[in-house]
């Protein structure tokens, strides 16, 4: 490593002529990644592939044909609901699991503005809290005619309700509540879910619940309710798809599953709807992700993640079915499935190699390209150091999918979708700086960095480094 550094020296310092550069720079034309990446002109998917960038731990529940409920708690636990043993779970990152009896069937289960859980219940909502004290049925369900159907927070510190009856409830924390009857939905329909959005508003699903001589009801929408009761309600394009569960996404948008269409739906605080197939496995929940991807359970026994690009990779899993799901305190996807609770673990970033020679001014600039020819998008880092391992800070540009983004920083950090290459050009300073950059990724990224000179006069000098993953 170190010759071929000294070589590179006085090829950025020593003043040359362009010949000599030239000459020197084909011998270093291609150069080993620290021993981790291995000389390659050409990045193939089979040359990359690594290990599986996700770990699935499963934890059985005694009493159980269904998690349906799960959510993170305060107090670094996930909390769920057993409908079928009338109890609410509580389980910590290692899998200790503590139960409480509720009196009646429990449904959703969300962490409310107070710090305690509050879950839905056969006719009503109940509570509660970290230490396991239980207060079923605080709020009684408006008209006794069906059961919550989905319990969120609210950005107004009330928590808000869709009821199976087409009307959404608004809970205080001190016992007052409030309803709006949904009358522009047709009464074949029925509420789903419901969650904040990043517009202060609550959106939630419409499906549809019955028939009429054999056709399926027309309820097929998603909702939005203001904090002050005003409803729009728009129409999913694909008919019949059956919106289930809806969730915030990390992009400023609502992301939804269609249980009946297999698809992902999302939709924009505008109503601009936008749906992406899934492997026809009936998707059911859906929750923001740790990595800036959204994660869902499926029917068919396997947990998929979609990014914001509609990018779909899916997992298999031994509990069977698909619940809710939910990311907990501890940073994984905890999901819930007919036989107990799961967790997704995404493996921490590893180093994928290391760029040994980077060079940035006086006339010098460094472009680096990293490819992901994996199946699955991939989180990966590039930190700059210079040679004594110190961060060093550079100008760059960076280009992902058309979007550019011009900064000066230590590091880039970027979510690379496959068959996708990230690109970052270093920009020009006053002197000569030269360094190398560090790879950490969660999957496999091929790449290779061109530093170029151009001097004043006379033509352009260039090195290549080429390289690939290492496993």
């Amino acid at each position: 490593m170190f010759a071929d550094r000294t070589v590179l020296r006085l090829l950025l310092m020593g003043g040359e002529s362009d010949a000599r550069n030239r000459w020197i720079a084909s011998l270093c034309c291609i150069r080993l990644l620290e021993g981790l990446l291995t000389v390659a002109s050409v990045f193939s998917a089979a040359s990359c592939l690594m290990a599986q960038s996700v770990s699935i731990s499963t934890f059985p529940v005694a009493n159980t044909t269904g998690i349906v409920g799960i959510t993170k708690g305060p107090d670094g636990a996930v909390w769920f609901t057993n409908p079928s043993a009338s109890k609410v779970g509580r389980m910590t990152p290692n899998g200790s699991l503590t139960e409480y009896a509720v009196p009646v069937a429990v449904g959703p289960i969300t962490l409310g503005p107070d710090g305690a859980l509050w879950f839905a219940e056969s006719y009503g909502v109940g509570r509660i809290t970290t230490a396991g004290v239980v207060s079923p049925e605080i709020v009684a369900e408006p008209f006794l005619s069906g059961g919550p159907a989905g319990i969120t927070a609210g950005p107004d510190g009330a928590l808000w309700v869709a009821y199976n009856n087409l009307q959404i409830g608004r809970i205080t924390m001190s016992g007052g509540t409030s309803t709006v009857f949904l009358s522009a939905v047709d009464n074949r329909s029925t509420l789903r879910s419901i969650a904040a959005g990043p517009d202060g508003a609550l959106w939630f699903t419409i499906a549809p619940s019955g028939t009429v001589n054999g056709v399926l009801g027309p309820g097929n929408a998603i909702g939005r309710i203001t904090t002050s009761g005003v409803v729009t309600v728009y129409n999913v394009p694909t008919p019949n798809s059956a919106p289930t569960e809806i969730t915030q996404g990390p992009d400023g948008a609502m992301w939804f599953t269609e249980i009946n269409a297999n698809k992902i739906g999302r939709i924009t605080t505008a109503g601009v709807f936008t749906e992406y197939p899934t492997q026809g496995s009936s998707p059911r929940g859906i929750t923001a992700g740790p990595d800036g991807a959204l994660w869902f359970t499926e029917v068919s026994s396997k947990i998929g993640r979609i990014t914001t690009n509609g990018v779909v990779t899916e997992y298999d899993h031994s509990l069977g079915g698909g619940g809710d799901i939910t990311t907990g305190p501890d940073g994984s996807v905890w999901f819930g499935g007919y036989a107990g609770i799961g967790r997704l673990t995404i493996n921490a970033s590893a180093r994928s190699g290391v760029l040994s020679h980077i060079a940035a001014g006086g006339g010098w600039s460094t472009v680096i390209a990293l490819v992901n020819n994996s199946s699955m998008a991939v989180p990966l880092t590039v930190a700059f150091h210079n040679d004594d391992g110190s961060a060093l800070s550079l100008p760059v540009t960076t280009t992902l999918l058309g979007a550019t983004l011009s900064s000066t920083t230590a590091s880039v950090s970027a979510i690379v979708n496959p068959n996708a290459t990230l690109l970052i050009n270093t920009g020009q300073l006053t002197s000569t700086v030269v360094g190398w950059a560090d790879v950490t990724s969660t999957g496999p990224v091929g790449g290779y960095a061109i530093f170029r000179q151009t001097p004043q006069t006379g033509s352009p000098s260039e090195g290549t480094e080429i390289g690939r993953a290492h496993v």
